[in-house]
């Protein structure tokens, strides 16, 4: 039996790293027209961060929550929702830095790709 848990729980687990990884593909080949020419580490860090911006986005969702359901009750979560969303806005804006960087990058490659194979047809 101990074992049968064990399993279900590796395997749940594995599921939901799937789910995860997929949902970060659909993401990243909806939004970034380059995705195909990142290298391994470019789409780490990307997918870094925007793990780490959906994460804050979920507490800032959790938190929003528990705010409401104990909206007649002495606790005051405004103070961490605020804290949240700041974070929030600094995982979103980091992995906005990071995608304007790589289109930086990779259009200026495409660029120079252009003008040399302009210049041979010269």
């Amino acid at each position: 039996m101990n074992d049968y848990l064990t399993e279900s729980s590796r395997r749940l687990k594995e599921i939901k790293e799937e789910h995860e990884r997929e949902k970060f593909l659909r993401w990243a080949s909806s939004n970034i027209k380059f995705l195909r020419q990142l290298e391994e580490s470019e789409l780490q860090a990307l997918r870094y961060h925007y793990e780490n911006a959906e994460s804050w986005k979920k507490v800032v969702n959790s938190t929003f929550s528990m705010a409401i359901n104990h909206l007649n009750s002495s606790i005051d979560y405004s103070n961490d929702l605020e804290k949240n969303r700041k974070q929030a806005d600094i995982a979103l804006a980091k992995l906005n830095d990071y995608i304007k960087f790589l289109e930086q990058k990779y259009e200026m490659s495409q660029t120079a790709e252009i003008t040399q194979s302009d210049d041979l047809k010269r």
